[in-house]
């Protein structure tokens, strides 16, 4: 999502791709906001979801970069390390939480958080994120990025299979995983992409990480618009 003097996203965590290196950064400001999901299937039931908006300073347009969380729900690493490193970059950042406002804490309780990924209400939330990213008149809506982390990671990999736009016909600009693995419901389960991902993809994974997960996301490292990272210990 790279453009005018503005770091392009793939070459900065393919560059960095440790979390520590954002507490080299100067400090940044954030603040709450909420917008709606967007439904992806027709059962999706709608819900107000609360994000952590950063910006840099400045008018914009920004690229952003929709953050989000792991099965743990929402940390620090997506409320202040990486929107830390972004901002001090140029990009804006929307964290999402997509189990607060559903009263739930992990992915595990109930268990339809994450089997199938792709038949649950947070499927839309990233893209209700995007449509409210689009609405901030600083915002490039042509060039955000989602990247997720474990959980957030997992339901990204669902997402390079899919052609789902937003009612505006947005679209995110490429994504990118980490620690999560890209099979359907289970890491040996079936892989999303049954042909090439429709975005350009970065998988990054850590090298002593479950090896089903490295098998689910290596059968896909060659395809088209792929990029898979391991960071040695």
């Amino acid at each position: 999502i790279n453009g005018g003097r503005r770091t392009s996203l793939f070459k900065v965590v393919k560059a960095c791709a440790f979390v520590a290196c954002a507490l080299m950064l100067s400090g940044f400001t954030s603040e709450r906001v909420s917008f709606q999901n967007v439904a992806v299937f027709d059962d999706t039931k709608p819900a107000t979801l609360q994000g952590l908006l950063a910006k840099p300073d400045g008018d914009g347009k920004f690229p952003a970069v929709i953050l989000w969380h792991t099965c743990g729900g929402i940390a620090d690493h997506v409320t202040k390390l990486w929107p830390e490193f972004f901002t001090g970059l140029g990009y804006a950042t929307l964290t999402i939480d997509s189990f607060g406002p559903r009263n739930h804490k992990t992915c595990m309780a109930p268990t339809s958080l994450m089997t199938p990924p792709g038949r649950h209400a947070p499927s839309g939330d990233p893209y209700g994120a995007l449509r409210y990213l689009a609405s901030l008149p600083y915002i490039d809506a042509r060039r955000v990025a989602l990247m997720g982390f474990s959980y957030g990671g997992i339901m990204t990999a669902y997402i390079s299979n899919t052609t789902f736009a937003t009612p505006e016909g947005l679209r995110f600009k490429t994504l990118v995983s980490f620690y999560g693995h890209c099979s359907k419901s289970t890491p040996d389960a079936a892989l999303y992409p049954g042909g090439d991902p429709k975005y350009p993809w970065l998988i990054v994974i850590g090298e002593k990480e479950t090896p089903a997960f490295h098998k689910s996301c290596e059968t896909l490292s060659n395809k088209r618009g792929v990029t898979m990272k391991v960071l040695l210990n």
